[in-house]
């Protein structure tokens, strides 16, 4: 399981907990000074703020199984920092930062030995929990997907604002699943989140123009597709399932 692939949830805590100390700006740097957003954007090319990396971080750990959890408690090496302590500490951090915006002194004020805490609960899980899916395989073909509906897109002659629209949106889909090693399952489907609930609000559009609802077709199918690869449940199924029913009674219409 030594795949990048199959980076565990505190593996890709410790990666994130990494880059959000590197990207709060320096002290001297007042323009920047009030959020790590700005230096994220350089990094990574699109918009992702401080506040939302914390909460992907906390997520990350929680996906960790109860056993294994309860399995991390009992490891001394992990006092004085334990397996629920490094949560709680982020939670504290992540508090911190909602209520205070000077991103510099809150990214400065965690403490190493969480860090450290990450990176032995990081090298336990590898041992006694890795992560199977997606597999390399499978995303590699989703990414290819992905690939070949935004190439679809282009040639099918559309309203620019319709095109602009979804390649925008494909583009940091595959951006998110391109990066799923560091990035893990939160952004992907996060990034399907906003897509799928573009094919509700913009439904009325669509149901005008066979082209577009064979585009919407596509798209859903994809949607669909990586949250069956990463087997997470979350809102996306909701928002599926509503735009299955838009389909279904359309259907009936006819």
């Amino acid at each position: 399981m030594s795949d990048a692939l199959q980076t565990n949830s505190a593996n890709r805590a410790v990666i994130l907990l990494h880059k959000f100390r590197q990207s709060a700006p320096p002290p001297s740097d007042k323009r920047n000074q009030r959020t790590v957003r700005h230096a994220l954007a350089r990094m990574y090319g699109y918009d992702i703020d401080d506040t939302s990396m914390l909460m992907q971080i906390i997520g990350e750990l929680w996906r960790v199984p109860g056993q294994i959890r309860m399995d991390l408690g009992k490891i001394e090496s992990l006092n004085p920092t334990p397996f629920n302590r490094v949560v709680t500490d982020l939670e504290k951090v992540l508090s911190g930062l909602i209520l205070d915006s000077d991103a510099v002194s809150v990214a400065n004020s965690i403490p190493h030995s969480l860090e450290s805490s990450l990176e032995m609960i990081s090298a336990y899980l590898d041992i006694h929990c890795p992560e199977a899916l997606p597999s390399k395989d499978n995303l590699k073909d989703l990414l290819g997907s992905v690939s070949q509906l935004m190439e679809d897109i282009k040639s099918a002659d559309l309203d620019n604002k319709f095109t602009d629209f979804f390649l925008h949106r494909l583009d940091e889909l595959h951006y998110a699943l391109n990066h799923y090693d560091t990035l893990g399952p939160h952004e992907v489907l996060r990034k399907v989140d906003e897509i799928f609930g573009s094919l509700l609000r913009q439904y009325p559009s669509i149901r005008q123009s066979s082209k577009k609802q064979d585009i919407a077709k596509s798209i859903f199918n994809i949607g669909t597709a990586i949250l069956l690869a990463i087997q997470l449940v979350n809102g996306s199924f909701e928002l599926a399932e509503n735009y299955q029913h838009l389909l279904v009674s359309e259907e009936r219409k006819k």
